[in-house]
């Protein structure tokens, strides 16, 4: 009964920690209550850091005492312990309880009862207790239920994400951290490391880099940094910790809080995701080339991993650090591939790989029947998560020398090169052994596609996009090619669609500083695009755009797919349990019609996995030589749209509002050139303001012409005319219109393709329609294949249309539109953009209001700047009055 006699409720007892901290260990619900009432401290901890509430959600045997703590006000999380956290996760009765709890607060808020919910699912009410402040409302005004429901959500965040101790020190200019893994006698010992900070120009430098990918996973994994046992700043001594020795008990006590306190300052926590943990594992164990253990030597293993070695918690050291990570993985020894553990016979796949170069230097390399499950190991190793990564791409360009892992095995990357040169060069061959085997006749599809796959596309990645030796190479392509043409490889957050090429490109010099290759502005006027997190998805690729406008002098970019528009959704903590380990449920960002989005582009993933044709290909990319020239070589004239605020604003709330133009426009109009400018305290407002020659309006346009289908109709409409007297009359220009005037080669068609279509048209099905799918798969005659081919690589899922009656000077008004275009849509030719586009009014009645960007247009006689030499005719202007004008794009 000391309390009733004034007993200090919050006296500490030695490593036992408070009263409080004692009675929640051993669960006992009414003297918790009792200290609490009585004003006890519920983040009271004892001598290993561990609360009460931490002792009570870890035994499990009490939800009461659970719910008693957590309704306190102020719960700390930062001490979580991984046995708490492992016990919540392994699907204890806290678990529930955050359910129901959350159930709860849905029905009341919604204006529904709580009465409404299972029994099991209430809450019971909370015992009576005259001092207890938890039955009545804070003086803060917040609503006791609101303010119960944070601190749930705080403490839930911390169970199922346990936070570490280890604290960042912030790094100087051109200052890396290593992290220096201790070996281990076993896999499953735990992770010991000590992180240290180096210069990167630091000519005795060396340590190895690791590529993997981060995974789905939530960061569980423990890992013990090491941190020299400096004292905490801000923190008691430890001697003001201690509790003073006066008796023999309190002497072991003494010493007892002298060595957790010890332990606790030299070794801090770090978690990482289970992908890592496991690569830290199979790397930090032996080094040596003995194949035998007693033939390696324990050695500490010196890496660079970004998850570790990068604060991701803070923008302004990400951001610093990305912007040199080419050098990172330039000055590296090597670098270290993670595919992940052993699994799908990926050791018979690697042993495989060790095999093929020998077998080829001496001539010995066959493809035989009894090779089939090699190859099918060879191909799933192909197929890891690793080869559809972005930043892998950058990671293995400026890579002295790049090593495979898979589990225990580990191979050469120049090995694994040849072996994916031999599989793409007998691919049928490869294949026809899976046609014969009862085994492995279901996976032909799974690698059918692989010839156009993420790691054939690796494989060849530093002859395309480097030249020169590992120490001196030369970058060949712009950021704007580079990001349009690895669509292929994701992206976990949007913004690293661009961040993660930009090392790789030419006109992105080192420090992310701007520049031309014929140099014809002066350095000063040079913007920079430098790699910067604080910016929010919209205000990123604004700056990309207006980054590629100033490079070229070109609207090409607009044309092109290539922003994700998709990004992992932040769950609710009560929605975490159901995701663990599994991709989240991805939300869409609302970006404007300017931005072309990957998921529109001409090929895409089916559920299964392989690579299929979804749309025609961009007309902008198309290789024609000479390219089309539809603006006639006039530069392009744009302004951005911004409003004040800040750029760095939560992308999280990133919602454009579709807004009427004329009336709210925006506050300023600014050059590409001033929109890169940094720290000018605006960001976009997501509009785009063109100039351009309207063209005129689609009066008719046909269906969606699925895989390429050509209907009976619309080639009357395009000009063709049967008659027996003389045979077919197709016009030269619907046959061009259908290849969009360009050769399989790149050049100009000949006339005989006039006669390919004739065949095509003399074999149309039993609706008079051309099928061009089925054409094809008869093989014969080769020309109409051929022909074939490419009109589906112009008209897949896009639409013909015809232009008004009154259009004045185009003499040929039948062309290829968007899927998305509609009648009254207008046909421009904007100035700087190669090719016609659609653009559709955002209201019809006040076109004031702004275009949406339906897409890229073909119209056979102004691919070439006919329209601007129409537009200089004397004749042509005293009859028209029509000039270029501005458009708003939203």
């Amino acid at each position: 009964m000391s309390l009733g006699n004034g007993a200090e409720v919050n006296v500490e007892g030695g490593c036992y920690g408070s009263a409080l901290t004692v009675a929640s260990a051993g669960c006992y619900e009414r003297l918790v209550e009792m200290l609490l009432s009585k004003g006890a401290n519920v983040n009271a901890k004892d001598s290993s850091g561990r609360a009460g509430l931490h002792w009570a959600a870890e035994n499990g045997r009490h939800e009461t005492v659970v719910r008693l703590l957590v309704e306190q006000s102020g719960v700390e999380v930062d001490m979580m312990d991984t046995s708490t956290g492992s016990a919540v996760r392994d699907g204890n009765y806290f678990d529930r309880y955050i359910r129901a709890d959350d159930s709860r607060y849905s029905a009341t808020e919604s204006g529904g009862s709580s009465d409404d919910l299972p029994m099991d699912s209430k809450r019971p009410p909370p015992r009576s207790s005259k001092k207890r402040s938890a039955d009545s409302e804070p003086q803060d005004g917040v609503p006791r239920s609101k303010k119960t429901r944070h601190n749930l959500d705080v403490f839930y965040s911390g169970l199922v994400l346990p936070r570490g101790t280890y604290r960042y020190n912030p790094l100087g200019p051109n200052e890396i951290r290593l992290l220096y893994l201790f070996p281990a006698d076993n896999k499953n010992d735990m992770l010991a490391s000590e992180l240290k900070v180096v210069r990167l120009d630091d000519r005795h430098l060396r340590y190895e880099a690791l590529s993997y990918t981060w995974g789905h996973e939530e960061a569980t994994e423990k890992l013990w940094i090491q941190s020299g046992g400096q004292q905490v700043p801000g923190q008691p001594s430890e001697s003001s910790r201690q509790p003073s020795a006066e008796t023999p008990v309190k002497r072991l006590q003494a010493i007892v809080w002298r060595v957790a306190r010890e332990r606790m300052e030299k070794n801090k926590t770090f978690y990482v995701r289970p992908n890592l943990s496991d690569a830290l594992r199979h790397l930090r164990n032996y080094s040596g080339s003995s194949p035998q253990q007693s033939g390696r030597r324990p050695e500490t293993l010196v890496l660079w991993v970004d998850f570790i070695c990068i604060n991701q918690e803070d923008k302004n050291e990400k951001s610093a650090q990305v912007r040199i990570m080419a050098d990172i993985y330039k000055r590296a020894d090597s670098v270290f591939i993670w595919l992940g553990t052993e699994g799908e016979e990926s050791s018979i796949g690697m042993d495989f790989i060790l095999r093929i170069p020998e077998q080829e230097s001496q001539g010995m390399l066959s493809v035989q029947g009894s090779d089939a499950p090699q190859w099918g190991a060879f191909v799933a190793l192909m197929r890891r998560a690793w080869f559809s990564r972005r930043w892998v791409v950058q990671e293995l360009a400026f890579a002295k020398h790049a090593y495979l892992r898979c589990g225990d095995v580990s191979v050469n990357w120049i090995d694994f090169v040849v072996a994916v040169e031999f599989f793409i060069e007998r691919f049928d061959t490869i294949a026809a052994l899976y046609n014969d085997s009862a085994l492995f006749k279901q996976k032909v599809l799974a690698f059918g596609d692989i010839k156009a796959s993420a790691a054939r596309k690796m494989v060849t990645i530093t002859n395309e996009f480097i030249r020169g030796s590992r120490e001196h190479r030369d970058r060949l392509k712009t950021l704007e090619a580079l990001v349009s043409e690895l669509t292929m490889f994701e992206a976990g957050d949007p913004r690293d669609s661009v961040y993660a090429v930009m090392a790789l490109a030419w006109d992105v010099e080192e420090g992310a500083e701007r520049r031309r290759r014929d140099w014809r502005h002066e350095a000063a006027s040079r913007p920079s695009f430098k790699v910067d997190y604080r910016k929010d998805i919209l205000q990123v690729f604004t700056d990309f755009v207006a980054f590629c406008v100033y490079g070229s002098d070109s609207l090409d970019i607009i044309c092109r797919k290539w922003a994700p528009n998709r990004r992992a959704k932040v769950l609710r903590v009560a929605d975490r349990p159901r995701y663990r380990g599994l991709r989240p449920p991805l939300e869409e960002i609302n970006l404007p019609s300017w931005i072309g989005l990957l998921k529109d582009s001409a090929h895409g993933f089916t559920h299964d996995g392989p690579q299929v044709r979804v749309a025609g290909n961009s007309l902008v990319d198309t290789p024609l030589i000479p390219p089309y020239n539809a603006c006639g070589g006039r530069k392009p004239g744009v302004l951005f749209g911004e409003m004040s605020g800040d750029p760095s604003h939560d992308d999280r709330a990133l919602d454009l509002q579709r807004k009427e133009v004329a009336a709210n426009p925006s506050v300023f109009k600014v050059t590409a050139h001033e929109t890169l400018r940094p720290n000018r305290g605006r960001r976009s407002d997501g509009t785009m303001y063109v100039r351009g020659f309207r063209i005129d309006c689609i009066q008719e346009i046909s269906h969606r012409l699925y895989e390429g289908l050509i209907p009976y109709e619309w080639l009357v409409l395009g000009g063709w005319r049967q008659r027996i007297e003389d045979g077919d009359v197709i016009p030269d220009e619907l046959w061009r219109t259908l290849m969009a005037n360009c050769a399989p080669d790149g050049n100009i068609p000949p006339p005989t393709y006039g006669v390919a279509l004739e065949w095509a048209i003399e074999r149309r099905n039993s609706n008079n329609d051309i099928n061009t799918a089925d054409l094809i798969r008869q093989g014969q005659p080769e020309k109409m294949v051929e022909f074939l081919k490419r009109v589906q690589e112009v008209i897949w899922n896009r639409r013909f249309f015809i232009l008004s009656d009154q259009t004045a000077g185009i003499g040929y008004r039948f062309g290829i539109a968007p899927t998305n275009a509609k009648v009254g849509d207008i046909v421009c030719v904007l100035l700087g953009c190669r090719v016609p586009v659609v653009l559709s009014p955002v209201d019809v009645s006040n076109p004031d209001n702004g275009y949406n960007l339906v897409g890229e247009a073909y119209l056979h006689g102004v691919m070439d700047g006919e329209v601007f030499e129409l537009d200089q005719s004397a004749s042509y202007r005293a009859e028209n009055t029509r000039e270029s004008e501005e458009f708003c794009l939203v």
